[in-house]
């Protein structure tokens, strides 16, 4: 094995280990709350992008740094209180019976899970930030999909797909793939 490997693994070994050593910062709920409280409206309208970067400018973020990042991913990660796991959401089951159930020109929307949202209307479906894995990227969902990836090839009528933004938990490849070959797809430019 050559010696940078051996460092490499060495490092990651040490990091592993010393995560258990980490606290994650509390969150102080009532700082948030007097936070958003103090946000002035006319700051809703600020400019919020400078060359190509965009920014909050109403709720300032603290300056993010390496070892701040470190901190964050080697940190165990808080359980859920009781009063936390008992509000979980919870999913409709039998979501596909209770949809082929419904009339044909019955117009609905349902939760899916997280931001996937899944409408019929006028006989045609629309599915938003289409997550139906087990798993944003690495993260394991907390509240199952209300569908499964392969009920999407047996919704009648034409699918379309609303992505908001890219990001891992609002796009998923593996739930992409399984669309139907006709889908429309519509994103941001």
């Amino acid at each position: 094995m050559s010696t940078l490997r051996v460092r490499l693994t060495l490092i990651c070994s040490v990091l592993l280990l010393t995560s258990c050593f980490f606290k994650p910062r509390d969150f102080d709920e009532k700082k948030w709350q007097e936070t958003v409280e103090g946000t002035q409206i006319s700051a809703l309208y600020e400019k919020n992008h400078t060359d190509n970067t965009f920014f909050n400018p109403w709720l300032k973020q603290e300056e993010k740094t390496f070892s701040g990042f470190l901190r964050w991913r080697l940190s165990s990660t808080p359980d859920y209180s009781e009063e936390a796991k008992e509000n979980t959401p919870q999913i409709i089951p039998d979501l596909m019976e209770r949809i082929e159930a419904l009339a044909p020109e019955t117009d609905f929307i349902t939760w899916v899970g997280h931001a996937t949202f899944l409408m019929r209307i006028q006989g045609e479906y629309w599915l938003t930030d289409p997550i139906l894995t087990e798993r944003a990227l690495l993260p394991k969902r907390v509240t199952p999909p209300a569908m499964h990836i392969d009920d999407l090839g047996h919704l009648n009528g034409k699918l379309h797909v609303v992505i908001s933004h890219n990001h891992y938990d609002h796009l998923d490849k593996e739930t992409l793939e399984h669309l139907p070959k006709d889908t429309s797809i519509y994103v941001p430019t």
